[in-house]
């Protein structure tokens, strides 16, 4: 290659011909037409009139320029796209979508490591004719992982040769060797034999190649009697013909066995690795073997060992090894012809026995249908069950039965992720392949995860490709490398989030949700400058947005949606138009933030029983808008704690509480909260409900009904016909000149009713009546309408006032109103000796209700004015102590 100068920059040139020829064998691979859709997506995307062909003779021949070579790359990803009519954010440009969160030197500084390994390794997977961003990238730097129930596992042997030596050699499973062990067509991540020993094979079928472990000596070595072998010695001592325990030329498979010395470590044969036994230096081979314990410092097992002869008669070493391998990773080893309808749809990489997307759909024309059906509306397809049914299909578990893998999980989800680990789930306590309730639960979280990263996948490649699309990676000015300009998309994010949060979350959050199977996803998270919040999205339907238990944003969108915020602090965003939402929080400090339009002068808050929990709800006037926080007034984790406004406007807890139990002069239904609430209720026929605490309800004007539940209450029922239960606890009424006729209700404890001034104990009139059935006492006053009714007070004793106290220190008990009513004795009358400790009593009883502190008698003269002066009881009893 000449640069402008017409200099020979050949190494530069060879670097970039590498990458053209990873396409090149990727349309070998796939059996497209040769250079035909290649050159056509040159020319269609740059002008470019030269086909595959001439650019490399071109490139042959010397003669090829920079400019040549520019109009072919300067925007590889557009090629790749085009190539494979895979959109580019399913492969590399979602995988590296990081640019929408790199705000930080750091965060950029950290993607340049990422960019260095793709410039290092390239972003092709030639073996398998797959974009390897982001599955299949940098082995060596960040693996691909799949949905798994276990760590890597030993599970494939073969016996290797030891030829140099040193003793038995290998590799670990993370030196990035696939190979099919079972022969089931998929090559997985697997521990390998050291370049420098080599693999015992018989070349069954004798096409030059070892297409599986059933060519080499393991336990997946087929026997004579059709079952597989327990270990590679079993299958050696079934062809020792003369039964010596050696396998030499005196048996008949001797001069067909191989030593594979796989010198590249590609776990293919290529050419000049399959070596005769003679060539070797091979003799014999013990078919006995001794039992090991050893596992070597790469994770492979010598669980078998053994011995050879060599041909200067020196013993050397053979072992079966159990190489570790990752099942979940894995590579599909069959022919592949796609379709142009195929290769317009999306594409989703696989794993352990699931292929992809595109080759699971060439495979079988059902699934064809269904991602056609995912494509046509993508935001509704795991509403409408789709992204599970299109799961079920590509693992091909649809005729399994729902229950068959007992009652805790269903078994068709277990059985897609046994199909994407590449190994079957065994109930470890057990025995059994049924999973009990806790492993269900686990079982059924990687399966929500992988459900997610799917759905991710089509996103990507379907409604967001034009936010990724801002991305680009592209040639280096000197040809030497890749590199990823994100300038535009950065530019393109910083848009969003001014003009539309809601797409800016999304984006964010399909990149997060395909990012869910890369190994130490956390590690990578942070250097790439990902934050720890999390964001789950909505789409235009009803949904159902769950958290973890991290620091979240969840964003339903339009419809009604069910929003799971889980532990953590999380925020909740919703915007006009956005429906009717349900948040279900579970702890942290927790935010709802609003969106324009939605403003706090039109805010109307209520308090409603929801699916059985005591909830808040927050509309708008004149919108159909409206969220539901559930079992806000329940318990504190259910609580939301601040409520945000675009205008800058913070309600929390207390304001929203205090908002809700604001009088007016229409009629209410207020009730307290379990921590003891004030309640005034103004005007209007009101409805006062206590809670748990200590209440303090004032009907105020109007026919009121106060209802103090559980507590120690204090009940005014103001003017008007009011109804008053105090409920459980030791309860006081306040009954004042001109609050008309008022019936209590009690139902245990110690009660009081305090009266007014102008209601003296000489005027009052008690009498027995029958009111709603009940044996009921009457309390009236000469030459007044007012009246109290203690309903049923003569029925049981818990119906009863224990106390009527008059504001001149009077005090009546129960056995004084019963002497009176039933033996006309004479009612107590004022007792000026007792007045002064009777107001110290009321004092100390006020000062304990309101939770004071201790009473100074010095105070007791104060006291005893307001109670004789003040033209409302209830007000003149809280004067009286200061509150």
């Amino acid at each position: 290659m000449k640069d402008s100068e017409g200099i020979a920059s050949m190494d530069t040139a060879a670097s970039i011909a590498d990458l053209v020829q990873s396409v090149l064998e990727l349309q070998f691979k796939y059996k497209f037409p040769a250079d035909e859709q290649f050159s056509k997506v040159i020319s269609g995307k740059f002008g470019a009139v030269f086909s595959t062909t001439n650019l490399m003779d071109k490139y042959k021949n010397g003669t090829d320029t920079v400019s040549d070579w520019l109009g072919v790359g300067a925007d590889l990803a557009t090629i790749v796209a085009g190539y494979t009519a895979n959109p580019f954010v399913a492969g590399v440009a979602t995988a590296l979508g990081i640019a929408s969160f790199l705000t930080s030197d750091t965060a950029k500084t950290m993607a340049g490591i990422w960019l260095d390994s793709v410039n290092k390794y390239g972003i092709f997977d030639t073996e398998t004719g797959q974009l390897i961003l982001p599955p299949g990238i940098l082995d060596s730097f960040l693996s691909p992982d799949g949905p798994d129930m276990s760590n890597a596992e030993n599970q494939a042997s073969p016996i290797i040769i030891d030829l140099d030596g040193d003793g038995i050699e290998t590799l670990s499973v993370s030196s990035g060797v696939f190979f099919d062990h079972d022969g089931n067509q998929f090559a997985e991540n697997t521990g390998w034999v050291a370049p420098d020993d080599g693999l015992l094979i018989f070349d069954r079928d004798g096409n030059g190649q070892i297409d599986s472990g059933s060519e080499l000596f393991g336990n997946n070595t087929l026997l004579k009697s059709g079952k597989l072998a327990a270990n590679g010695y079993q299958a050696l001592h079934e062809l020792d013909e003369n039964k010596d325990g050696q396998l030499n030329s005196h048996d008949a498979i001797w001069t067909s066995l191989r030593i594979w010395q796989d010198g590249n470590s590609n776990g293919q044969v290529d050419e000049g690795e399959l070596l005769s036994l003679e060539e070797a230096g091979v003799a014999a081979i013990g078919t006995g073997y001794s039992t090991s314990q050893y596992v070597d410092k790469q994770g492979n097992a010598h669980r078998q060992t053994s011995t050879i002869t060599r041909s200067d008669g020196a013993v050397g070493q053979s072992a079966d090894v159990w190489f570790a391998a990752n099942k979940g990773y894995s590579r599909y080893t069959g022919d592949v012809t796609l379709s142009a309808e195929i290769q317009a749809l999306p594409y989703i990489r696989g794993f352990g026995n699931m292929t992809d997307l595109h080759t699971a759909m060439s495979l079988n024309p059902q699934l064809i249908a269904l991602v056609q059906q995912v494509v046509a509306d993508p935001m509704a397809a795991k509403a409408s069950g789709l992204i599970e049914k299109l799961l079920f299909t590509w693992a091909g578990v649809t005729d399994i039965a729902e229950n068959s893998r007992g009652s805790y999980i269903d078994a068709r989800q277990l059985a897609v992720l046994e199909t994407a680990a590449g190994r079957g789930y065994r109930n470890t306590v057990n025995g059994t392949v049924n999973p009990l309730s806790s492993a269900a639960a686990l079982l059924q979280d990687e399966y929500r995860r992988f459900a997610a990263y799917t759905e991710a996948c089509l996103l990507a490649t379907t409604v967001y490709t034009r936010d990724f699309d801002f991305i680009h990676l592209q040639l280096s000015h000197d040809l030497s490398g890749l590199t990823l300009n994100f300038e535009a998309f950065e530019a393109h994010l910083n848009t969003l989030m001014q003009t539309d949060m809601g797409r800016y979350l999304q984006v964010s959050n399909v990149l997060y949700a395909w990012m869910e199977y890369l190994p130490s996803f956390a590690d990578v998270r942070v250097r790439l400058g990902i934050p720890e919040a999390l964001t789950f999205t909505g789409s235009d339907n009803a949904d159902v947005v769950t958290g973890k238990n991290t620091n979240d944003v969840l964003w339903g969108g339009k419809g009604n949606d069910q929003l799971k915020g889980g532990y953590g602090d999380d925020t909740y965003l919703f915007n006009a138009g956005d429906g009717q939402d349900t948040i279900i929080e579970s702890r942290g400090t927790d935010t709802l933030r609003l969106g324009e339009g939605l403003l706090a002068e039109q805010a109307v808050l209520s308090r409603l029983r929801v699916q059985g929990h005591d909830s808040l709800v927050l509309g708008f006037r004149d919108r159909a808008d409206s969220v539901i926080i559930q079992g806000y007034f329940g318990l504190d984790n259910y609580q939301v704690e601040q409520i945000v406004f675009a205008d800058g406007t913070v309600w929390d807890v207390a304001t929203v509480k205090a908002m809700l139990l604001a009088g007016t002069e229409a009629a209410q239904s207020l009730q307290a909260y379990r921590e003891g609430s004030e309640i005034r209720a103004g005007g209007g026929n009101d409805v006062l409900t206590g809670d748990s605490g200590n209440d303090a309800l004032y009907g105020e004007a109007g026919d009121d009904t106060l209802d103090g539940s559980f507590g120690n209450d204090l009940l005014s029922g103001g003017t008007g016909n009011d109804l008053l239960k105090g409920g459980y606890g030791d309860d006081t009424y306040f009954f004042n000149a001109g609050d008309g006729q008022d019936m209590i209700i009690e139902g245990s404890g110690a009660d009081t009713l305090r009266l007014g001034e102008g209601l003296l104990a000489e005027q009052a009139v008690l009498s027995r009546q029958r009111v709603q059935g009940y044996d009921s006492l009457v309390l009236s006053f000469r030459d007044r309408a007012d009246s109290v009714i203690i309903r049923g007070y003569f029925s049981l004793d818990y119906y009863r006032v224990e106390q009527i106290a008059f504001a001149d220190g009077t005090l009546w008990l129960p056995e004084d109103v019963l002497n009176y009513i039933e033996h006309n004795i004479s009612l107590p009358a004022m007792d000026i000796a007792e007045s002064t400790a009777d107001i110290a009593l009321l004092k100390q009883e006020i000062c304990q209700f309101l939770s004071s502190g201790d009473v100074d008698d010095a105070d007791d003269a104060g006291v005893a004015i307001p109670l004789a002066t003040a033209q409302t009881t209830a007000e003149s009893w809280r004067t009286a102590v200061g509150y």
